[in-house]
């Protein structure tokens, strides 16, 4: 028999199971208290351990992936992070949506002088005080936000960064206790989603939807009773309508591969660009020297444009711009990754860059003063400068 219910049975107002964001969910004699919480506040942090220490779980689960409870538990691993193989590896968009999305977070956490996720690092702490078995139920992280990712075509991931920038570097009013408690309706990201409207339900049902289902099915396969689960305040209506369904684990993990029409858009560009500049050439010599002179100094200035906003070295913008109009040509590489590379050989992130991310991440100015950061920073600019002129060079390469 399945249910999904709160508590049926009347507490005292002291007992942590009479909160209405503690939820009981049962499968045959398990039973799972699960815990919708704000990612931003000490009151969520609280509830997490009056709740284990109240029911003496044999397992806490937490909505964090095995990575993010390293993280927690060894802060000093992100000095180990390459930021330089990052780049080469084309990974540099995935880490900055982690970081916009860490930034939003942390801003909210830091106006209340709280830790993002102190509900999580409560929750593990106490358990461990306990000797209670801590398991991480979340997908991967990177899974998650490569799957959101490859979902959007080129402007709606345009659209995605220019929200997401937006929020990491807006510079709201001071909430109360009072506001962040009302993000227990609603997760920050489920908060952040909402704004969109439904503009882009994909990413709703990359990051909400399919995480609801991923945990549920790893709450069905984790032994013991009592569990307390803890996950944010967004997640609950889905797991708990969904619950006692079963998930393919493997099927939510697999990253969606490229359609052959989503492979062959990006040489368009490049194509009509090359027969408009042949074209010109074959019509009139001086009409072929214009386009493509044209696609040169366009592709130049907004890669240069891009690098400067950046605040890049000034060899880093020289060499991206001049890379642009060749890499414009070819999907394969980006006028971007040779700037970052020149960025992160004449200012390369140090031990200190590393130490600070966390409180550079929560504030606009700490985001271009971060060697870490600025260096995605000069990737992901310059390769959107670039990828802009193609779009502004190519009508007129053609119409000439």
């Amino acid at each position: 028999m399945i249910d999904s219910a709160d508590s049926a049975t009347p507490a005292p107002p002291s007992d942590p199971l009479a909160d209405p964001c503690v939820h009981t969910l049962t499968l045959d004699s398990r039973t799972i208290y699960l815990i919708g919480t704000a990612h931003v506040s000490e009151q969520s942090a609280t509830l997490v351990r009056e709740v284990i220490e109240a029911t003496k779980p044999d397992v806490v689960c937490l909505e964090l992936c095995d990575s993010r409870m390293e993280t927690i538990r060894d802060p000093e691993a992100w000095r180990n992070m390459d930021v330089i193989k990052v780049i080469r590896e084309k990974k540099a968009f995935l880490l900055m949506l982690n970081f916009f999305l860490s930034s939003y977070q942390r801003r909210l956490a830091k106006q209340l002088g709280i830790s993002p996720g102190q509900e999580m690092i409560t929750g593990m702490q106490t358990a461990e005080a306990m000797g209670t078995r801590v398991e991480a139920i979340d997908r991967n992280v990177r899974v998650t936000l490569s799957r959101v990712w490859h979902s959007l075509g080129f402007w709606r991931k345009i659209k995605l960064y220019g929200h997401l920038m937006g929020a990491a570097f807006s510079t709201n009013e001071a909430l109360t206790e009072e506001d962040i408690e009302s993000l227990k309706e609603q997760d920050t990201l489920q908060l952040m989603l909402d704004e969109f409207g439904e503009s882009l339900p994909e990413i709703k049902e990359t990051l909400i939807n399919e995480r609801d289902r991923f945990m549920n099915q790893k709450l069905l396969e984790t032994e013991g009773t009592p569990i307390v689960a803890v996950v944010g305040a967004g997640h609950v209506p889905g797991m708990k309508r969904n619950w006692g369904e079963p998930a393919d684990l493997d099927e939510l993990c697999e990253i969606p591969k490229k359609s052959a029409w989503r492979k062959l858009l990006p040489w368009i560009i490049p194509v009509l660009a090359v027969v408009g500049v042949t074209l010109g050439f074959l019509n009139n010599p001086e009409d072929g020297k214009e386009r493509l002179e044209y696609w040169i100094w366009i592709n130049v200035i907004l890669a240069g444009i891009g690098g400067i906003l950046a605040c890049a070295h000034p060899l880093s913008i020289i060499v991206g711009a001049i890379a642009s109009p060749i890499t414009s040509l070819n999907p394969a590489i980006q006028a971007g990754m040779f700037a970052g590379l020149v960025e992160g050989w004449l200012r390369k992130p140090q031990v200190a860059d590393f130490e600070k991310l966390g409180e550079d991440l929560s504030t606009t100015r700490g985001f271009w003063r971060n060697r870490v950061t600025r260096l995605l920073l000069v990737y992901l600019l310059v390769n959107l400068g670039s990828a802009i002129a193609g779009f502004i060079a190519l009508p007129k390469i053609l119409m000439n």
